[in-house]
């Protein structure tokens, strides 16, 4: 197999994987959604220690297969389905806008379907 035939495989087996992942208890469309989404951060190389803006529910950094050292949240009920994952080292009910870090606290920071929602 070429090079890029083998690239074009392991993004399909990493799309399926994300898939697999979200299916058995996500609305297919959100499944579509962030397994494109996935997909394009999966190419970034994220540095530890990383922080998840806004990360919701946690099935993002959940089909990523985990990782954050942190998520954080503005909305308590979000943040306590999050914890479900277990896709973050700790979880933090804040607003974005004052984050409770130190500066330079994380190397990466991934804001994901967050920023139309800060006003």
């Amino acid at each position: 197999m070429s090079g890029e035939n083998t690239a074009l495989a392991d993004r399909e087996a990493r799309k399926t994987a994300y898939i697999d992942r979200l299916l058995p208890f996500v609305p297919l469309h959100r499944v579509i959604a962030r397994a494109v989404e996935c997909l394009i951060i999966s190419d970034v190389e994220l540095k530890q220690p990383s922080l998840d803006l806004g990360c919701g529910d946690g099935t993002f950094a959940y089909a990523l297969g985990g990782g954050f050292a942190a998520g954080i949240d503005a909305d308590p009920k979000i943040v306590r389905w999050a914890t479900k994952h277990r896709s973050h080292g700790s979880l933090v009910v804040a607003d974005a806008r004052a984050l409770p870090f130190r500066s330079g606290a994380f190397a990466s920071v991934v804001c994901n379907s967050t920023l139309e929602h800060i006003p």
